[in-house]
């Protein structure tokens, strides 16, 4: 599949996403994969032995497939592409010269910066449709830094290819639970068809 198609494809995946499951519920899945993300990078800084970090490595790839789908789908949700100063800068900024366990620890940080203005619009229903300015920069600039942390530990731990492995079986599974809801709301289920 052509690289325009797939995106074309997430793009319609997420609108249906939108419209089955609604904003508040899409931004608190948000906060709660990066919570999870979080959890992860603090887990690989405590393992001294291999079989632990392998482990926490496994554990670090699937959290990272979930934000990045999360953060894609907050990128579209609230029309993000034009922050992209702000993506630029963060990439620009990078983390040359700082240690595994920084990297780990910005990554974290930049999670729990994410978490907190998740649940400030999920939990404020006209803020989620009338998100200001200066809000929505904030997020922007946190979903932004959420998406540098992972590609630089991607490369650190050169995850890269099982990322995306676990990432298009997840947007599978997501398409499938989408059309799912679609029939329960229908009155039908998945198992008449």
């Amino acid at each position: 599949m052509c690289m325009a198609t797939r995106v074309s494809n997430q793009i319609e995946l997420f609108a249906d996403v939108l419209e089955s499951y609604g904003l508040q519920h899409q931004v608190r899945m948000c906060a709660e994969e990066a919570a999870e993300f979080i959890v992860e990078c603090l887990h690989l800084q405590r393992y001294d032995d291999e079989k632990s970090f392998k482990e926490a490595k496994v554990k670090l790839i699937e959290e990272v497939a979930d934000v990045q789908i999360c953060t894609e789908q907050m990128i579209q949700f609230f029309d993000l592409y034009r922050f992209s100063d702000i993506k630029h800068i963060m990439t620009i900024n990078g983390f040359d010269g700082a240690s595994t366990p920084s990297k780990l620890n910005t990554a974290a940080n930049y999670g729990s910066k994410l978490i907190s203005i998740c649940l400030f619009i999920a939990n404020n229903s006209e803020a989620s449709k009338n998100i200001d300015a200066d809000s929505l920069q904030l997020f922007a600039l946190n979903v932004y830094g959420v998406r540098t942390s992972i590609a630089e530990l991607i490369k650190i731990f050169d995850i890269g290819e099982a990322v995306e492995h676990i990432k298009k079986k997840k947007l599978i599974r997501l398409s499938v639970l989408v059309h799912n809801h679609r029939l329960r709301s229908l009155g039908l289920s998945s198992t008449a068809l």
